[in-house]
């Protein structure tokens, strides 16, 4: 190609006569083709549903046909789907109150617990104390009261 545009200016300068000057100028061609890429690896797409046993297909690119990046291979009736992510939200919503719930109790609990464990063992130690006072000298002295008391209402 380029040999033929020197030469058609080759042949226009010698039959004008006179001096023509040619300047190298870098000479392009371009072609658009419409053309299908086919991929080297083949991506199957299968749906197991785990959870729903109900798809109802509304939509589905049929085999070998052309897509684009973004173009929707299968759509389905999305209603119950829509439902139990509803479901799911809601519940991943309950379950962060509950855990925030949960962490206020424990910090609680973990100011309240010592305090009240020291105030079980107090009352423990007074109690056993009381306990050893009546096993050692109160006993002893309420059977003597309780014997005087009996003798008084045996006399009246």
């Amino acid at each position: 190609m380029k040999s033929s545009f020197l030469l058609s200016a080759l042949l226009s300068a010698t039959l004008l006569g006179g001096e023509h000057t040619i300047q190298t100028e870098p000479f392009e061609t371009s072609l658009s083709l419409d053309a299908t890429f086919i991929p080297t690896q083949v991506t199957v797409l299968k749906i197991e549903p785990e959870q729903w046993s109900k798809f109802t297909v509304t939509e589905l690119v049929k085999h070998g046909a052309s897509v684009k990046k973004g173009d929707i291979l299968l759509s389905f009736e999305s209603e119950d789907y829509d439902l139990a992510l509803a479901e799911a939200r809601e519940t991943a919503k309950s379950q962060k109150l509950n855990l925030a719930k949960a962490e206020r109790e424990l910090r609680d609990l973990e100011l309240t617990t010592p305090r009240d464990l020291e105030q079980k063992r107090l009352g423990f130690e007074r109690k056993k104390e009381a306990l050893d006072h009546f096993t050692q000298t109160g006993r002893e002295l309420e059977i003597e009261t309780a014997k005087d008391r009996l003798d008084g209402a045996k006399r009246n």
